[in-house]
């Protein structure tokens, strides 16, 4: 659970190899720590990535999985709270505030 650079080992292994944090997201954009893996998700998936988190915070906060219907519900707080510039208080009250939530 904890960010690490290195593998663990029991005393019997010795040295532990270290970890490599690179990749690429499915579109080719490439990242080589967790920093620059921010960056991209900041640079280019920043509507998907907050999407993705209402859709989630709606869920658990109103114990069942979002619908088609719940779709029109989460792109009107993803408005909102992109005019507000991705604040996460701003989040955290239109979820609250949402007909979903109040009506679960």
């Amino acid at each position: 659970g904890r960010w690490r650079d290195r593998y663990s080992a029991t005393r019997r292994e010795g040295a532990t190899p270290s970890i490599d944090p690179s990749g690429t997201f499915p579109s080719g954009e490439r990242f080589q720590d967790f920093d620059s893996f921010k960056q991209v998700l900041v640079e280019t998936r920043l509507d998907l990535f907050t999407r993705s988190l209402i859709e989630k915070l709606l869920a658990y906060s109103t114990g069942r999985h979002m619908t088609r219907s719940d779709r029109f519900e989460v792109e009107d707080i993803l408005a909102r709270v992109k005019n507000e510039n991705y604040v996460l208080q701003s989040l955290a009250i239109e979820v609250l505030t949402s007909k979903t939530f109040r009506s679960r």
